[in-house]
């Protein structure tokens, strides 16, 4: 079985306190994400970490803040991640289009937290900021005025 590598990036509130941790994985070579591969390869590198690690071990009392593609939801692997203390992170530049609203509502009635990472707001992307508890903005990605004007509609 080929080795997988669990790295976590802290997210930080305001000042130096931990909100959760963004996990990555890496393959053995450490060259490239295992999630670059297919949804069932990054279900199984997940699934296997948490069970082999243990998440309270790699995040302590935090969240942890996993990458889900559109076809992992899809195809119902998110459903077989911990629920408490797993935040689901959609890539902001997915397609909100009707199969995805209805399996993200699934998962958070479900009690999923649902997180859209790298989000720039455009009117026809509305459908899924509505459905995130968090958005999270590049802020490297706009001028000042721009990043006022995202906060702003997302408020």
């Amino acid at each position: 079985m080929e080795k997988t590598f669990v790295g976590r990036q802290p997210i930080y509130r305001e000042g130096v306190e931990v909100f959760a941790y963004e996990l990555f994985s890496r393959n053995s070579e450490l060259t490239q994400g295992t999630f670059a591969k297919a949804d069932t390869v990054k279900a199984e590198a997940l699934l296997h970490e948490f069970i082999k690690v243990g998440l309270d071990r790699v995040i302590g009392p935090h969240s942890a803040f996993v990458d889900v593609t559109r076809n992992f939801i899809l195809k119902e692997y998110a459903s077989l991640l911990p629920k408490n203390g797993v935040v689901l992170q959609v890539p902001g530049d997915t397609p909100p289009d009707d199969p995805l609203l209805k399996s993200l509502s699934q998962l958070s009635s479900q009690g999923y937290s649902i997180a859209v990472n790298n989000f720039a707001y455009r009117e026809e992307m509305r459908p899924l900021a509505e459905m995130a508890n968090i958005i999270k903005l590049n802020t490297r990605a706009f001028d000042h005025p721009g990043l006022a004007a995202q906060v702003e509609a997302l408020r």
